[in-house]
């Protein structure tokens, strides 16, 4: 395991090999495709320290182990991170991704679903004419509903009495 010691207590050797630590965790993050760092080495030289003078130590050791690149191909250029022969490593970032695509989907599908059992969606596998007629009843009931609240913004600007709209939709009195 690192030792780790307080900033006041290092000397500049410390500090600058305390920041190589560091500045090494920046080196192929994951989702980091074609290049070993996102920016150059001097930032990240930068953030280390600022790191470090926040209290930021290693104070465990690695599970895993950076691994150079040895090719001029694009993909194992950067090299990667191995773990350690005793550790099971965890989902890597692809299969995290796809899970996350495959729960999307899935939710996806449910709310279709449920839109097409509450009838804002035509069935599944519905003809043209079918969703053709479909399109028209939902376009209606939009209709229908901003007339309605066309009216009620007519009522409540008190701009709909002797207006042929105030009329309309409203059921006729019997003995008038």
């Amino acid at each position: 395991m690192t030792e780790f010691k307080q900033y006041r207590d290092m000397n500049e050797a410390e500090r600058a090999q305390a920041a190589d630590e560091l500045t090494a965790l920046f080196v192929g993050l994951p989702g980091v495709v074609g290049a070993p760092m996102v920016m150059g080495e001097d930032y990240w030289r930068d953030v280390a320290e600022h790191l470090l003078e926040l209290g930021v130590r290693i104070v465990a050791d690695p599970i895993k182990h950076y691994q150079v690149g040895d090719s001029i191909d694009r993909a194992e250029a950067a090299g990667r991170y191995v773990y350690d022969e005793d550790v099971t490593p965890p989902q890597s970032p692809a299969e995290k991704y796809a899970a996350i695509a495959d729960e999307q989907q899935r939710e996806l599908e449910e709310k279709v679903a449920a839109m097409r059992a509450a009838g804002t969606l035509p069935k599944a596998g519905a003809s043209p004419s079918e969703r053709a007629a479909h399109r028209q009843r939902r376009a209606a009931q939009a209709e229908g509903r901003a007339f309605k609240a066309e009216q009620r913004d007519r009522r409540a600007a008190d701009t709909l009495k002797g207006s042929p709209l105030e009329g309309v939709g409203k059921p006729k009195r019997k003995g008038k």
